[in-house]
């Protein structure tokens, strides 16, 4: 990992669409393609879209069993690098889902990445703020009064 990484995302109410994502990148065989990614801190793991892992030719290196909405599937493993707000680069091994196909996101970002760093949401006066940071520089606590 280089330098820290410190990125903010600011919604208005109104176009806020019941979901946070960002812009981000895979890079893949010396090219940045990009990806529509959420934010998803219900997924312990980073996931990416059957359509993506085909339109990249990802190759598998292994299976992974995926639970998801009740139900269990195997799911191919495959080694991506996630580029972070154009700044940082993280390699993963994600699983793919078909059930991202046709929904206009080509990627989770679980919370193998969310914990590698700060994760903060706020909202205020119709303002939605997404903010991360890696690494932690500690405890976001809204109960500490020191």
């Amino acid at each position: 990992m280089g330098k820290s990484l410190v990125f903010t995302k600011i919604y208005e109410e109104s176009e806020y669409n019941g979901y946070i994502a960002t812009d981000e990148y895979i890079c893949y065989e010396n090219n940045k393609i990009p990806v529509k990614a959420l934010w998803d801190t219900g997924s312990s793991d980073s996931v990416i879209s059957s359509d993506l892992a085909k339109r990249l030719g990802l190759h598998s290196v292994g299976k992974a069993k995926i639970n998801s909405s009740g139900s269990t599937y195997q799911s191919g493993l495959y080694e991506v690098v996630l580029l972070l707000d154009e700044k940082e680069t993280i390699n993963l091994h994600v699983m793919e889902s078909h059930q991202l196909d046709k929904s206009g996101i080509d990627m989770l970002i679980g919370l193998d990445v969310i914990c590698l760093g700060d994760f903060a949401l706020s909202t205020y006066d119709g303002t939605i703020c997404l903010s991360f940071r890696m690494p932690s520089k500690g405890l976001i606590n809204f109960n500490d009064n020191s």
